[in-house]
């Protein structure tokens, strides 16, 4: 049967592996899973999608929303790691205090 309207479906667990073969060298699979799940919640990522729908419109959305997340991380943790070593080497600030500043930042 042909997938023209629709007729044949991907399963959650089907997209999600897709997912985390995509971004395996990027990122731990528990990390890929909380993402994916936190954009489940905001019902970006529905629960179902058709093959046809997946592959012609949903796949390269999906993937750059979680690609431009994880930049923005990577951009976070980045300028955190800086903050932290210029202020290791230039101040005495006990490490809690750190932790408190990555939370808010």
């Amino acid at each position: 049967m042909l997938d023209y309207y629709g007729s044949i479906t991907m399963r959650q667990d089907e997209i999600d592996e897709i997912i985390r073969k995509y971004f395996a060298s990027q990122m731990n699979q528990s990390a890929i899973m909380t993402m994916i799940d936190k954009y489940r919640r905001l019902e970006f990522i529905e629960p179902v999608y058709s093959v046809s729908g997946w592959h012609m419109f949903h796949y390269k959305t999906v993937l750059d929303l979680l690609q431009d997340d994880i930049i923005i991380k990577k951009r976070k943790v980045e300028q955190f790691m800086k903050f932290v070593y210029s202020a290791e080497k230039n101040y005495n600030i006990p490490h809690d205090l750190y932790e408190m500043i990555y939370e808010n930042y």
